[in-house]
């Protein structure tokens, strides 16, 4: 066997607990039983890397919940890349398919939520635009970027309320009635901030990141 057949194989393997094993050598423990125990420590470390990324989402679903949860997700999105920071990406939307939690609407949004923070988190450094660099520009032709460490979460609950309420020390309480919120999430300098927006200063944003003209933005 090939060494990329063999890989492939032990990728399976590791997957699918009914999948054949390839050719392994062995002394004491068994061929199935390695590889269980490597499956094992595998989903601890993709386990422990979603922990990190989604606290709320895990407190919100309960500890259990949320490995059975995190199980279901690794395999059916199983690690492209060998940074397990970008292991979670998909898990927002992965969330909102799962009919179970239908009775918790606002849970792919506080993903989406705690996603947005991450990504801010690890972004690279870039330079900011000050109103100085606007300075004479005409607002017909100037096209803004987003900055790396910059996103906007809109959502049809109150996220950041449900966030905040959700930190460490926090009684998880959140009035559910209050509606719509548009988050800023953003890294200024170190540590990353959470701001609520306004729908319009929202919309200015999206429509900017679609690559819309200074003035056709705030139009």
């Amino acid at each position: 066997m090939r060494l990329r057949e063999w890989q492939q194989a032990m990728s399976t393997a590791l997957a699918d607990r009914g999948a054949p094993l390839p050719p392994l050598r062995v002394r004491g423990l068994t061929g199935a039983r390695r590889v269980a125990v490597y499956r094992n420590n595998g989903f601890a470390a993709q386990h422990a890397a979603l922990t990190a990324v989604y606290p709320v989402t895990q407190r919100l679903l309960g500890a259990e919940c949320f490995t059975a949860l995190a199980h279901r997700y690794v395999t059916d999105f199983p690690s492209q890349s060998a940074d397990l920071r970008r292991l979670g990406r998909h898990l927002p939307g992965f969330c909102a398919r799962r009919a179970e939690f239908a009775a918790l609407p606002y849970l792919r949004d506080v993903a989406r939520l705690e996603w947005a923070w991450h990504g801010a988190f690890h972004a690279v450094d870039a330079p900011v635009l000050t109103p100085a660099h606007l300075a004479g520009m005409r607002a017909e032709t100037v096209r803004l970027h987003r900055h790396p460490a910059c996103a906007v979460v809109v959502s049809r609950h109150p996220v950041l309320d449900i966030w905040q309420a959700n930190q460490d020390g926090g009684d998880g309480r959140a009035d559910l009635r209050a509606g719509a919120q548009c988050v800023l999430v953003t890294r200024p300098d170190v540590q990353v901030e959470l701001r609520v927006l306004s729908r319009a200063d929202a919309a200015l944003a999206a429509a900017a990141g679609r690559g819309a003209a200074l003035a056709a933005a705030i139009a």
